[in-house]
């Protein structure tokens, strides 16, 4: 019975010390830590809140992140992605959560919905992967219901500057970052198409250095980016991107460090983050 208890703390010892140096698991405690993903006020990210009343569409749900927080929350998810694996991926995973959620083949340019149909939309980091994002937002803005919200993120235009040159060719070319939006045009495009900013915001410094650590043991390795650039943050990670998360770890933990995570936020975000409404007239 020790040895069995001994073995029991030894892993869960190891699971402890893979999450502290996991990127990816810091990434979300990073999150957290804004405010995102908050299970208790039932919001996605601050203002926007989840709940059984709300018809939530996900458009470019990725690995569905997104969508899974949603259905907790018991609203109505419509997750929508043009990639069909991880659209089925998605599928598998959510229909255990909310049954009456529904997968949407497509790229947002023509979205299968009627006109005010939609109380919450999320479009978070793809409106830049997009031939037309204007469209994109076109759509989103005709089938938001009068009041809906709406969370729309893209990659804020410091950090892309900031990795043009380490990051590879194919980071800006399609399937990848096809636009780099000025934080005061991508507000203009949003309010262009008839909704109201609510707030605008940066996060994700701690990614912005994640991303340019990776891009340099990338090329030390020898290797090129092909295909969608995400999927290649992976296990296993380079030994400076776990040192990395293993010290923002340390830095979420101090007693400052919270602050230390707003102003670095601001000073060079990874997102710009804006909150928008549909006016209810």
């Amino acid at each position: 019975m020790i040895r069995d208890w001994i073995h029991r703390c030894a892993r869960r010892l190891a699971v402890a010390t893979a999450a502290t140096h996991d990127p990816l698991f810091c990434g979300l405690v990073d999150a957290v830590e804004s405010g995102w993903y908050d299970q208790h006020r039932g919001a996605l990210a601050p203002g926007f809140d989840i709940g059984p009343a709300h018809r939530v569409l996900d458009l470019g749900c990725g690995e569905g992140g997104a969508s899974l927080f949603c259905a907790r929350q018991g609203g109505q998810v419509i997750y929508a992605d043009a990639d069909i694996d991880k659209l089925l991926s998605v599928q598998a995973r959510i229909s255990a959560i909310a049954a009456a959620s529904l997968p949407l083949f497509c790229d947002g340019a023509q979205l299968a919905l009627a006109d005010a149909s939609v109380d919450r939309i999320i479009a978070m980091e793809m409106l830049e992967h997009t031939k037309d994002p204007q469209a994109v937002l076109a759509e989103l803005a005709r089938v938001g219901r009068p009041g809906a919200l709406y969370l729309l993120t893209v990659p804020h235009a410091r950090a892309e500057h900031l990795q043009q040159g380490i990051a590879p060719e194919a980071f800006f070319q399609a399937p990848n970052h096809l636009h780099i939006f000025e934080e005061a045009d991508f507000l203009q495009r949003v309010a262009s198409v008839g909704l109201e900013i609510v707030s605008s915001d940066g996060t994700g410094f701690y990614w912005v250095i994640g991303l340019l650590l990776f891009w340099i043991a990338e090329r030390e390795a020898g290797r090129s980016l092909s295909g969608a650039a995400l999927d290649k943050l992976a296990p296993p990670f380079p030994a400076s991107m776990q040192q990395w998360a293993m010290l923002w770890r340390e830095v979420l933990a101090s007693a400052s460090g919270r602050l230390l995570k707003q102003r670095l936020d601001r000073l060079l975000p990874k997102s710009l983050v804006v909150l928008a409404r549909r006016p209810q007239a």
